[in-house]
């Protein structure tokens, strides 16, 4: 989904004003991960839709060498949110462009260096800025997912999961339907050839290394991921979309969502367990930045004010989780029409979560009242309600404000349990 096209029905409040505020608040410190913008597909994802396009008679619009980068509009997408960012705080980027102060840090990949650059060229338009990033490899704050051997034994290339998990059961429950709604339409439309190829697939000989099964799971989909990636990199309307009723669409954005739920979410432990060392970094950071604004920073050396991070799906999805953000009292259900996990509403190119840090005078203003550090959580650049184990009733400064002590103290153990070489062996 196109950050601009991100649906708007979730816990979001509409952002404060000091005057709704226990008092008036300093800001202190930001820190933001981002997934990369909107996308072209990746090689490998360009060449499993190009051989079932073919089976319609048609080919692929997207140039090999723009694969897996960002596009115009994600490069746009980022543009705009640097600039939105800088307007909405404006406190925290008041000053000149200095690492000290602002430290961008991205995934080695490319289309993540993409948007963290067409961030800093809306937040700091005349600066040359500086982001640094880990060897892929060896990247445990913002591709854990890839550092993690037992992740990748237990879920990602599970065969058992793969076969038989509740995403496997979901696709084969719903995958034929799709297919023969993609049939019915192909044989409407009068196109003939592919139909008979489709035919031949459902009754099971299938065209590919796969049985018939396997076969209808990968032309339903391909033809999925022609229409959104078409739509979404290319801007325009899909050939391919046309194939898909909007009954087939709820139940594959039902399906996405189980997937992402399964695979990236709530479903195992350590699919957000694994985002320790990034939770860390999150809570050890804006503490660091609020004892320098405490004890007086040197104004030579200037105080951080903001960390700026930049990945993938697979860095916000699990921070979502770590968060408690969201979450489903149960995986989603397809007869739930206003599922709490819904993926393009979650997590679209762009997608963000914000950590911002304020010192807050106490409601007396009395000069004796030492002032409360509060806390506050941004998704998709709006203030969300921390669920009560993070941020119990007692320490709730407001709707979306929390005591940051309170909260530094609820998430503590997972700073002190973080050891990822135990997590992940």
């Amino acid at each position: 989904t196109p950050y601009a096209e991100r649906p708007r029905d979730l816990d979001h409040l509409e952002p404060e004003t000091c005057e709704h505020l226990p008092g008036a608040c300093e800001l202190v410190h930001m820190y933001k991960v981002v997934r990369h913008g909107t996308r072209f597909p990746t090689a490998k994802h360009m060449r499993k839709m190009a051989q079932v396009a073919r089976l319609f008679g048609r080919e692929l619009a997207f140039r090999e060498r723009d694969a897996g980068l960002l596009t115009a509009a994600g490069d746009a997408e980022l543009v705009e949110m640097g600039e939105r960012t800088r307007e909405r705080f404006p406190e925290l980027f008041d000053e000149a462009y200095h690492p000290a102060v602002f430290d961008f840090r991205s995934s080695q990949v490319t289309r993540a260096l993409q948007s963290a650059a067409a961030f800093a060229r809306g937040i700091f338009p005349n600066a040359s800025v500086a982001i640094v990033s880990e060897t892929k490899a060896l990247d445990t704050l913002l591709r854990f997912h890839k550092a993690c051997p037992r992740y990748a034994r237990q879920v990602k290339k599970n065969e058992t999961l793969a076969a038989s998990g509740p995403v496997a059961a979901a696709r084969r429950e719903f995958y034929p339907r799709v297919f023969a709604s993609i049939l019915q339409t192909v044989r409407a439309k009068g196109l003939h050839d592919a139909a008979e190829l489709l035919e031949e697939i459902q009754k099971g000989g299938g065209v590919g290394d796969g049985d018939g099964t396997d076969e209808m799971e990968k032309v339903v989909a391909n033809v999925w991921d022609i229409c959104m990636m078409e739509h979404a990199s290319l801007n325009r309307e899909s050939w391919f979309c046309a194939l898909l009723s909007p009954a087939d669409m709820d139940l594959l954005e039902f399906l996405d969502d189980v997937a992402s739920y399964w695979i990236k979410g709530y479903g195992f432990p350590i699919n957000y367990e694994m985002s320790c060392l990034l939770f860390r970094d999150m809570v050890d950071t804006s503490r660091r930045a609020l004892h320098e604004v405490v004890a007086g920073s040197d104004e030579h050396v200037g105080r951080s004010k903001a960390s700026l991070r930049f990945g993938h799906a697979e860095t916000v999805i699990p921070l979502l989780a770590r968060l408690g953000l969201f979450k489903p009292e149960a995986e989603p259900k397809l007869e739930d029409q206003r599922r709490r996990w819904h993926t393009g509403t979650l997590v679209p190119f762009a997608a963000n979560v914000a950590m911002v840090v304020s010192l807050c005078d106490s409601e007396e203003r009395l000069e004796s009242s030492p002032r409360k550090a509060a806390v506050q959580i941004f998704h998709n650049e709006h203030p969300v309600r921390l669920p009560d184990d993070l941020c119990p009733a007692a320490a709730r400064l407001s709707p979306t404000m929390c005591s940051f002590e309170a909260f530094v103290d609820q998430v503590a153990h997972i700073a002190t349990e973080c050891h990822l070489d135990s997590i992940c062996e």
